[in-house]
């Protein structure tokens, strides 16, 4: 030990003295300076491991005297470490820029053999996710070139070596789904010269990407601490940048970039908008478990976003003709820049005050701040001021719902009713219209809410008008407190279309904008049901005619699920409610002819639930045959399913506004805490099944921490659900609202959380060809929409009119029409059985392959089986073990998904 701490203080003195030759000749006096204070640093940790090894040598028998040389001679080589650091992170970083050069020029022979085995790819399912993953290392292989060309022109520059290390980063993921692709579809290659090509390529960039894994993960340990100060002056350019372009557009000199237009630069700052109070939520969790290596990767997933976010702010403004708006959408961006700099700022400082109550508190606060500079960015695209202005205005008029006294009716009932009904009809149709403008231009979606809040308006003055008629107390509280779930479903649904605008493709936007619409539509039929005295039959024929109204939108374009049904639920929906539905409609005209209105009303009823449950299973059934054709891009299971999580939060507000609504009686309150205890526990089996899954520990113990807090909440409210159970007073209903507010806010925390593109499945995506799959089972559904509609409102006429023979046969006309439709619906479904056609390509294809074995086993037996000279043994045997390893690697997915994964049978 002595004797190799005496050459050991030898080769530091050798490396203090060339340290000190660099500091005399360095021109830079900042760096000659850092050269002398690592010289003398390395210098005095010499001086005592030389101190040490004497103290060892005069008593080698001394325990303690040994564990001194130790210390000393660990604290030298982390003086050496940093001393040498510069030439460490130097060589790291060239040996990261050969990683990527090998990697992109291997990822571009790859996809050059992809495209040569393309022609003679028998398999379509895999030569569709071979192009798809090629598309996606195509798009990165440009950002990786970039990196290196970046750090090899400025190699003392840290954000050009973190730029490299970040482009890295990014091509593993992309690449190892093209290796995965490549190999998968090797054995389905008819050209052998093809499939060797494109099996050694596979090799090859596997072998690339294993070094540029190693690479890449080496040189940002080197790298990685600055990271947080990188993205610090990233963000700060940014701000810097909007503060150029406001100057600009005051000057009216900020014209928009190639390729940018306002409605596209609107999406793209919508959905960025998500994507920055993701990264912020993982850079809070990381912050406060102390992690500095993630709190960087946070701190620079935040700065990427934040750039994303300030190019789509620069567009909005350089599209918009109004000054005034470019000038508040800058504003905003530059706000959100300078509220996000703190905000890392912070967080650097709690990294270097770990379990800091006082700086953890800061952090949240200054998030929080940020969070609110979001919306008001968000808030400053076109269209969400309008739609601002029409929540304000419904705020505005519920008002009128808080007088104690309700003013006495000024028109006669029968003037009221008809009003209601006809405000009620203008009101339902327009909630339609802002679901279909939301999908459209942000000047169709500010229309349609302008009028949406207007016709409310006119339908709360005429709700009011009714209550004023009732003659008890306790229905006249009835009927405001129906106003008033109206007016809050009216209010989802404007948030809910305003959401959807903002960022189209976010998950299960489009099914909470479809039951917020249905949510209006319950709620008026329930007020209507409450309210008015109509002829016989006529209230249920239109509350069942505007439930028809507000599914028939799940029909347009299903792109995303639309519950959990799988395949073979969905028929068996469909068979269930076509045999109510066929019942349902036998009653009415059974009831038509007899005059009995109650039981009328009751086939109605039934007949409606069954054509909205027909419409949900055929518009399921429907997206799950689109995204299983052949040409469709399959989904990818992620860590989370951001729709489960989405449903599960929207599911769990609504039971918890359930619970503390004083109209609700002790059976929905029971239903409504049956509902948040299933959703909460699904919640917290796949937190900790993902806490399971991932490698990154920071998100490891958050969804574990998450699911406590979830539990936790659950079981406080499950104890105040109890109580109100066995006495439903005013004390107790108000200890279940504060019970409420933490569940919330732990579901909708941990639903920002799980967002992350990180932790997100990866959704399928349908093409042409699974479009025009899914239209018989489409058509078929709008035919009996459609018919179901006609016979619904001849029903409401012979109701009334019973004696009316033409009516009779118009019916009997509608009533063939619906169970037509039906029977192409079910029949639709049943043919276009996702995977059925490939079942049975593969069935012929293995039999096929069955007879070619046999009779080589009977040419070989009889000494004729020809010899092969277009290729070697050992390219038959390599062949012969990959396909046998990817038939085995298929067996348990193909099982899978024929038990209850129908849609990626054919795709397996």
């Amino acid at each position: 030990m002595v004797r190799q701490a005496r050459v050991l203080a030898q080769a530091t003195s050798d490396l203090v003295n060339a340290m000190r030759s660099d500091a005399e000749v360095e021109v830079d006096v900042d760096n000659s300076k850092k050269l002398l204070a690592a010289a003398k640093l390395l210098a005095d940790a010499t001086a005592r491991m030389v101190e040490a090894a004497k103290g060892a040598a005069a008593y080698p028998e001394n325990e303690d005297q040994q564990q001194r040389l130790r210390e000393a001679a660990e604290g030298l080589r982390v003086a050496t470490n940093a001393a040498a650091q510069n030439a460490i992170k130097k060589k790291l970083i060239n040996r990261l820029e050969n990683a990527a050069k090998q990697a992109a020029a291997a990822a571009t022979q790859t996809i050059a053999a992809a495209q040569n085995a393309a022609a003679s790819n028998k398999n379509t399912a895999a030569h569709q996710q071979l192009v798809q993953s090629c598309k996606a290392v195509a798009d990165h292989i440009p950002q990786l070139v970039q990196g290196v060309r970046g750090s090899q022109a400025k190699p003392e520059d840290l954000s050009a070596q973190l730029a490299l290390i970040i482009a890295s980063q990014n091509f593993l993921q992309p690449g190892s789904k093209m290796v995965t692709s490549a190999k998968s579809s090797v054995p389905t290659v008819t050209d052998q010269a093809a499939a060797m090509q494109l099996g050694q390529c596979a090799k090859n960039l596997a072998t690339c990407l294993a070094e540029l894994r190693t690479s890449a993960q080496k040189a940002h340990e080197a790298c990685g601490p600055m990271e947080i100060d990188s993205a610090l002056t990233a963000i700060q350019t940014l701000r810097s940048e909007l503060q150029d372009a406001k100057l600009a557009a005051s000057n009216v000199q900020l014209k928009p970039l190639p390729g940018e237009s306002l409605e596209k630069c609107a999406q793209d700052l919508g959905s960025t908008s998500k994507a920055v109070g993701s990264s912020m939520a993982q850079l809070l969790t990381c912050a406060a478990q102390g992690n500095e290596h993630y709190t960087g990767i946070a701190a620079r997933e935040t700065a990427q976003a934040l750039k994303t976010l300030a190019q789509a702010a620069r567009g909005v403004a350089a599209s918009t003709m109004d000054p005034k708006a470019a000038a508040a959408m800058l504003d905003s961006a530059r706000d959100v820049m300078e509220g996000s700099a703190v905000l890392i700022h912070e967080a650097k400082q709690a990294l270097m005050s770990d379990g800091d109550a006082e700086s953890q508190q800061r952090l949240a606060q200054v998030a929080k701040a940020v969070s609110h500079s979001l919306n008001n960015c968000v808030n400053c695209l076109p269209g969400q001021k309008d739609v601002d202005m029409a929540l304000k205005s419904i705020g505005e008029a519920s008002k009128k719902l808080l007088i104690e006294t309700i003013p006495l009716a000024s028109k006669s009932f029968q003037e009221a009713q008809n009003d209601l009904t006809q405000t009620a009809a203008d009101l339902n149709q327009s909630a339609g219209e802002v679901v279909h403008a939301s999908r459209s231009s942000s000047n169709q979606l500010a229309s349609a809410s302008g009028k949406f809040s207007q016709d409310f308006d006119e339908f709360l003055d005429a709700g009011i008008e009714m209550a004023g008629h009732t003659q008890k107390k306790d229905d006249q509280v009835q009927v405001i407190g129906n106003l008033k779930n109206i007016s809050m479903a009216s209010s989802k649904l404007l948030l809910a279309a305003k959401s959807l605008s903002v960022d189209p493709a976010a998950a299960n936007a489009k099914n909470l904008l479809a039951a917020a619409a249905r949510a209006v539509t319950d709620s008026i039929n329930q007020l209507i049901t409450l309210c008015t005295q109509q002829a016989p039959g006529q209230k249920e024929c239109d509350n069942a005619l505007r439930e028809l109204e507000a599914v028939r939108g799940m029909l347009d374009n299903p792109s995303e699920p639309v519950s959990d049904l799988s395949y073979f639920d969905c028929i068996e929906s469909v068979m269930e409610n076509s045999k109510v539905l066929g019942e349902s409609m036998a009653g009415i005209s059974q009831n038509c002819k007899t005059g009995d209105v109650l039981a009328f009303g009751d086939c109605v009823g039934s007949a409606s639930k069954a054509l909205c449950g027909l419409t949900e299973a055929a518009a399921q059934a429907s997206y799950l045959v689109g995204v299983s054709d052949p040409n469709s891009q399959a989904g990818h299971q992620g860590l989370v399913d951001p729709i489960q999580f989405a449903r599960a939060n929207q599911a769990i507000q609504m039971a918890c506004q359930n619970l503390v609504d004083p109209q609700s009686s002790p059976s929905q309150v029971l239903s409504a805490a049956t509902i948040v205890a299933k959703h909460t526990s699904a919640l917290c089996n796949a937190c900790r099944l993902a806490s399971s899954k991932t490698t990154n520990p920071v998100a490891k113990r958050h969804f574990v921490q998450s699911a406590k807090e979830v539990a936790n909440t659950t079981a406080n409210l499950v104890k105040t659900i109890k109580a109100l159970d066995g006495d439903f007073s005013e004390e107790n209903r108000n200890r279940c609202r504060v019970a409420t507010a933490p569940l919330i806010e732990a579901v909708e925390n941990l639903t920002t959380f799980a967002s992350n593109p990180e932790f997100a499945s990866v959704p399928a995506k349908i093409s042409n060809e699974g479009s025009a799959a899914q239209e018989p089972i489409l058509q078929s559904a709008r035919s009996m929409l459609d018919s179901s509609t006609h016979l619904l409102k001849t029903a409401r006429s012979l109701v009334i009119n019973p004696k009316d023979p033409p009516t009779w046969s118009v019916l009997a006309g509608h009533s063939r029409t619906v169970s037509d439709s039906i029977k192409s619906l079910i029949t639709a479904i049943r043919d276009k059985a996702p995977g059925q056609r490939e079942c049975d390509s593969s069935i012929d294809n293995i039999n096929k392959c069955i007879r070619d074995i046999e009779q080589a086993s009977l040419a070989a037996i009889s000494q004729n089986l020809p010899s092969r000279d277009d290729i070697s043994l050992e390219a038959l045997q390599e062949q012969l073990t990959s396909t046998v390893q990817e038939i085995g690697h298929l067996i348990d997915p193909v099982s899978t998904a024929a038990r209850g994964e129908a849609s990626q049978l054919g795709h397996k």
